[in-house]
């Protein structure tokens, strides 16, 4: 593993740490615990920025190996999650996903109700995305932090829960002590 690869791992690990951390703060009940996992990553986070060479390959392995252990947990946690939502509704799977996490974008001649569903869902948010600097990372499934928000979209009791995890998001990723140094 070269070491721009190293630091790649280690910046998605904060990004998505502080994606825990938020989901932790706003969801306490059913993901208190994330923050704490959150702190974990950042501290390791924070010793891969000074390292080198083999301790580097070494942060960025256990780092990845935390992730998977989170990743695992979370995609059970969308299939319940979406499996119940689907329930509730009367609808398909398939069909939360078209109408709560990917409704496709709107075209033109499309009414503002539709215009505000789009907006509300996770491609919606492509201009926080981007400026997260989690646009590139995988959102259909796999990637942890697209995993987590997933979670959150299905879990959280009304919008106004899902804002507050936006807004917090946005919060602790500005936060200096969050971001790799340059």
């Amino acid at each position: 593993m070269d070491e721009t690869l190293c630091r790649k791992i280690v910046a998605e690990s904060r990004l998505a740490a502080c994606a825990l951390a938020a989901a932790g703060d706003v969801l306490k009940p059913l993901m208190y615990l994330y923050r704490e996992y959150a702190d974990a990553v950042q501290e390791i986070a924070a010793l891969a920025d000074q390292a080198e060479g083999a301790r580097l390959q070494q942060l960025a392995r256990q780092l990845q190996a935390m992730f998977h252990v989170v990743n695992e947990a979370l995609v059970t946690q969308v299939e319940k999650a979406e499996q119940a939502h689907a329930e509730r509704l009367a609808i398909s799977v398939e069909e939360v996903h078209t109408t709560r996490l990917y409704p496709p974008l709107p075209g033109d001649d499309a009414d503002d109700a539709t215009r505000a569903v789009w907006e509300r869902s996770i491609p919606g948010q492509g201009d926080r995305w981007r400026r997260l600097g989690a646009a590139d990372l995988r959102q259909e499934r796999g990637h942890v932090f697209f995993e987590l928000v997933r979670a959150v979209w299905l879990l959280a009791p009304s919008r106004s829960e899902i804002d507050a995890f936006l807004q917090r998001l946005d919060e602790l990723a500005a936060e200096p002590a969050r971001r790799a140094p340059r």
